[in-house]
């Protein structure tokens, strides 16, 4: 979680509850529910790491909301996951074992694959 949030902190400050919606609407089915305290605990490990800061913002007759943002190092660390290659994982994923099957055995064309599978997401 943490680097996605870094990244969706690119876009500008947020605070955690627009955070997970953001997360929610760029992923929907794709990724588990998310939980708020998730969030709200990997922003608070990011503060900690100094990668986001966080400004305290102002309610009318309701508490402070805590608006985050990226910090100079949390920049950089943005900049280096963009960078890196991912490391290789083991997947039991159907469409990945499809797409590579189907274009090594010559059953489908991956490019039709993946728009399907880009419209069903």
């Amino acid at each position: 979680m943490r680097f996605p949030l870094l990244a969706l902190l690119a876009n500008g400050p947020a605070h955690g509850y627009e955070l997970k919606s953001a997360m929610e609407q760029r992923f929907g089915a794709v990724l588990p529910p998310l939980n708020a305290g998730q969030i709200y605990t990997t922003l608070s490990r990011l503060e900690r790491d100094g990668l986001v800061d966080d400004d305290a913002v102002a309610q009318n007759g309701r508490p402070n909301k805590r608006v985050y943002r990226l910090t100079e190092a949390g920049k950089l660390e943005l900049a280096g996951w963009v960078r890196d290659a991912t490391p290789a994982s083991r997947l039991k994923d159907d469409f990945f074992v499809k797409l590579v099957l189907a274009r090594s055995a010559g059953i489908a064309d991956p490019l039709e694959l993946i728009d399907r599978q880009r419209a069903a997401y």
